[in-house]
């Protein structure tokens, strides 16, 4: 860590190798100790002079001193050193101490440029930023090989100090590459250093008519990189992305960086307020003052007026003219041999010989990066940081509203025009006040620069430029994908958006096109591949939608495509208006539809619509989707669907009838998830009225699972019920042929006969539980949750250890996560009561995390029980009574009792916690275990 690096006011050094490229190509070995040798010189100078090395810069350092005077001296030491011919060591001079032989032919000689500034540090960790460290950057690479250059104010600070035979040479203002405003520049001049050298390589020794930058270039180290290598590599370059990605921003930064390599210079056109193709020749010309005589067509002159030059030409905006620059770029590259074409365009030209490269959005922080530091490490958040304090030089980001401005980035998707107009608001809004409106992000973002083109006034007119591009069977796929929520599929968007002047069969085509003009992503893991929007142009496109008219019937379609996508996973389907499924695939579904989690905002937004338009589809979706992804907020939603169906106007038998199997449907699943979340008397009444309405409708199937299930429930209540209802389950699964559904009963009859003491019992019943199971021919994995609690205690240790760890096995195969976690549970319990608490441990790191994902409360908090005993064995009872309170809490707030044989073992548990700890510090740290969150909790059980 540099903890050490000076503050405040700092004067800035950089130096670079003059040619070091051409160096490492012609010395590959001896440049290694040449760059070595180069390095300690630098470090020992910087050092000797009370400066500090901040990091290598590749070929070269940047340094910060608290004293201009000092810097000075220090690079004057440097200089002299290289130019006095000490060196590196060379093959000639194998071993020798660097730095005390000469340099020769046999290797490398060093020459360094410098650049100087003074000014404001903006300290990040242990780095630099900001306008102070890019003007020190940029006085550097205008200077060549052994020249130093000052700044203004860096001269003006020694103009009093300056050592005997050290002088200034002013060398007058320069305009440099991303900078606001021109420099006046200083060459430093002392006994031992060269004076004369050429001009320097600023923007004003260099043909073209690339503008001044006004705000400075962020971030996009590696893409500016990749832009100037591909300008070495290929004559056609197409940077492509998304409106207001920077394309612009980013072509005229690599042609600034690379325009010293161009003879001729660089030569911006700005196509972008053209409308007629028929322009865009003319528009080159006119850079050049071209005028053709009489006869001559003007291509053929401006074609022979580049054909000997070595010139970059910048074509921006190409996207409204992209047939006009096509024809224009395969006419001029195979005239001109020299010319280099850098074009900015939402897609390709495509033409032969033309490299694309997709300009990225900005670097962005994580969900988890709530910090100041942590935040401020992105790109994203750079730019935010730089342009709202252009509005607000006061502003700063803090670790109060770190997390905001990360939403507020994330949220625009790193889009750098749509960032650069979220900040300009901090001048009347605080980042909490613009991350909560950015659901009217269109009517937000507005008031760009009064000199911007139109189209980047706001973002509304950006995506409008875009838009207004596209054919009218690309609008219409695109308005109509807009109703897609977390991406989707081919085959979703050709079922969904097909008709009405789009054939299923051109959705393909017409989504490439949309691809291809940067308003779809693509993308691919996997072996699948699927397409998504940014998330500001899904706005725009939902806003198309329902201008469209077509909203209604593009939702409706929607939702009836992912209600066929959850029946086929599920399988809990109808025949003949008539609830069909089994016991086996009714255990299958809870927790295991793992397939459709790429689906979950699909899903969800269907069942959103539905709910308010279309109530039995909406219990259809609910019903199935709670159970197969254990969703948070799932019985709220079912009971939602429940009314709205029980609420339909009368209808004929048919409709009746189906609205009854629904409802069937609906509470069975309100019953599943009520009991998964520890509230077993609404598990227990749920069930009853599936009893009821399957009796009334002669649904054997459905009678069946309901009994079982609600003798689950009861045994959870130590009630006998669940051996009358166990019993009756078994002899309507034996009427059906379904002794999987036997094979279930049977073993909830012994786990509750085991929990009875009655032993013996609950022996023969879990021997007939394995009878029925294999009969069915099914793996027994899938009564996991139910048998097993059984096996641990009735069969033996070693047998259940063995059946758990092969059914952990088997249920992460069929992606159930919620019998692999009860799998994962009941094995930690296990290794728990056998002492071998470090392997429980382990298991319950994973299960208490997925179970608070799962949405399992009752589950978190046994885990969280669990903990606390293994805490007290540990002899840490404070600890144990932290987590004790925690899990406390959790119950409280979720109405999750314990069974019966849960409260046996803690209340032992708790009486051995009072003998270890005084009253007093037991009841505050089970105060401060219940003023845990369940996060919080769940984080403190792990991480602890």
């Amino acid at each position: 860590m540099l903890n050490n690096l000076p503050s405040g006011t700092i004067t800035f050094l950089f130096t670079d190798i003059e040619g070091s490229t051409q160096l490492w190509e012609r010395y590959p070995d001896a440049m290694q100790a040449a760059l070595a040798w180069h390095d300690e010189l630098l470090r020992r100078a910087i050092e000797s002079h009370h400066g500090r090395v901040v990091k290598s810069t590749g070929d070269g350092c940047l340094a910060a001193f608290a004293s201009a005077a000092e810097a000075v001296a220090a690079i004057i030491d440097i200089q002299r050193a290289l130019q006095a011919g000490s060196g590196p060591p060379t093959p000639d001079h194998d071993g020798a101490p660097a730095g005390v032989e000469p340099s020769s032919a046999a290797g490398p000689v060093i020459r360094i440029r410098a650049g100087l500034h003074t000014g404001q540090a903006e300290r990040r960790d242990d780095d630099y930023y900001g306008t102070a460290l890019n003007r020190a950057a940029r006085i550097m690479s205008v200077g060549h090989g052994g020249q130093v250059l000052l700044s203004a104010a860096t001269a003006a600070l020694i103009s009093d100090s300056r050592p005997v035979g050290v002088s200034l040479r002013d060398l007058g203002e320069h305009r440099l590459r991303d900078l606001s405003r021109p420099e006046h520049l200083f060459q430093l001049a002392a006994e031992g250093l060269p004076v004369i050298f050429p001009p320097l390589k600023s923007l004003d020794a260099f043909p073209g008519n690339l503008p001044v930058q006004l705000t400075t270039f962020v971030g996009r180290e590696r893409e500016l990189a990749e832009v100037k290598r591909l300008l070495t590599t290929t004559r056609l370059l197409t940077l492509t992305g998304p409106g207001g990605s920077g394309k612009t921003r980013l072509s005229l930064q690599a042609a600034a960086d690379v325009q010293t390599d161009f003879t001729h210079g660089a030569w911006l056109v700005e196509l972008a307020p053209l409308v007629d193709p028929a322009l865009v020749p003319g528009a080159v010309a006119a850079l050049f003052n071209l005028a053709p005589p009489p006869g001559l067509p003007l291509m053929a002159a401006l074609t022979d007026y580049l054909r000997g030059k070595h010139l970059l030409l910048i074509l921006d905006n190409c996207e409204h003219l992209v047939d006009a620059c096509a024809r224009l770029a395969a006419d001029l590259l195979p005239a001109c041999p020299r010319l280099t074409l850098l074009a900015s365009s939402r897609e390709g030209l495509g033409i032969a010989g033309e490299t694309t490269f997709h300009v990225p959005t900005l670097g962005l922080p994580e969900d988890q990066d709530t910090t100041a530091a942590a935040v401020c490490r992105h790109d994203a958040t750079d730019l935010f940081l730089q342009r709202a304090r252009a509005v607000r030089p006061d502003f700063a980001i803090t670790d109060r509203n770190a997390a905001a401005v990360g939403q507020i980035v994330r949220r625009l998707d790193g889009i750098p025009l749509a960032i650069e107009l979220a900040a300009a608001r901090v001048r009347l809004l605080a980042p909490e006040q613009i991350a909560a409106r950015l659901d009217d992000r269109f009517r937000l973002l507005t008031g760009g620069s009064r000199t911007a083109l139109p189209r980047q006034q706001t973002l509304h007119a950006l995506v409008d430029w875009s838009h207004d591009l596209l054919s009218t069977g690309e609008a219409t796929l695109f308005r109509r994908l807009g109703v897609f929520a977390g991406g989707w599929t081919l085959a979703a968007a050709e079922d969904v958006t097909s008709g009405g002047g789009v054939a299923a069969g051109e959705v393909l085509d017409l989504l490439s096109g949309l691809i291809n003009k940067s308003l779809v992503v693509v993308d691919e893991s996997e072996g699948q591949t699927r397409y998504h929007f940014l998330e500001t142009i899904r706005q725009y496109a939902r806003e198309k939608l329902l201008e469209s008219g077509e909203d209604a019937a593009v939702h409706d379609r929607h939702a009836a495509y992912y209600e066929k996508v959850l029946a086929g996973e599920s399988r809990l389907v109808f025949e003949n208006g008539v609830a069909a499924f089994t016991s086996e695939v009714w255990l299958n579904v809870i927790g295991g539809l793992k397939s459709l989690e790429s689906e979950g905002d699909n899903l969800r937004a269907a069942l959103d619509w539905a709910l308010g338009h279309a109530p039995e589809r909406a219990l259809l979706i609910a019903a199935q989707l709670h159970l197969g992804m254990l969703s948070a907020g799932g019985r709220s939603q079912i009971n939602q669907a429940l009314i709205a169906v029980e609420n339909l106007p009368p209808a004929g038998e048919e409709a009746i009838a189906r609205r009854r199997e629904l409802r069937l449907m609906g509470h069975l699943v309100l019953g599943s998830l009520a009991v998964g979340e520890g509230d077993n008397l609404a598990g227990f009444d749920s069930f009853g009225r599936v009893a009821q309405l399957a009796r009334e409708g002669g649904n054997l199937k459905m009678l069946a699972c309901a009994l079982s299930q609600r003798a689950v429930s009861a045994t959870f209540m130590d009630n006998e019920v669940a051996l009358t209802d166990a019993e009756a389950a078994i002899e309507v699964f034996q009427e059906l042929g379904d002794w999987f559904g036997v094979g279930e009963a049977y073993s909830g009859m012994a786990m509750f006969q085991m929990r009875r003491g009655n032993m013996d019992k609950a022996r023969t019943l879990v021997e007939q539980s394995r009878a029925a199971l294999k009969r069915s021919g099914h793996p027994l994995w899938y009564g996991i949750g139910f048998m097993t609690a059984s096996l641990f205690a009735v069969d033996g240790m070693a047998e259940a250890e063995a059946f758990y760890r092969a059914g952990i096995v088997e249920l992460d195969r069929l992606g159930n996560r919620f019998f692999l976690n009860v799998a994962r549970s009941n094995l930690g319990h296990l290794l728990r009561r056998q002492g071998r608490y470090r392997e429980a441990l382990d298991l319950y790191h994973v299960a208490i995390r997925e179970w608070n994902d799962l949405g399992g409360r009752a589950a978190v908090a046994n885990m969280l029980e669990n903990y606390a005993f293994i805490a007290r064995a540990e002899s840490h009872p404070q600890r144990a009574a932290r987590l004790l309170g925690a899990a406390e809490a959790v119950r409280d707030t979720t109405h999750a009792d314990m069974t019966p044989w849960e409260r046996t073992e803690y209340e032992g548990e708790v009486a051995a916690l009072r003998d270890r700890l005084p009253p007093g510090a037991l009841a505050a740290e089970w105060a401060a275990g219940r003023g845990l969150s369940l996060d919080e909790a769940v984080d403190f059980a792990v991480d602890s």
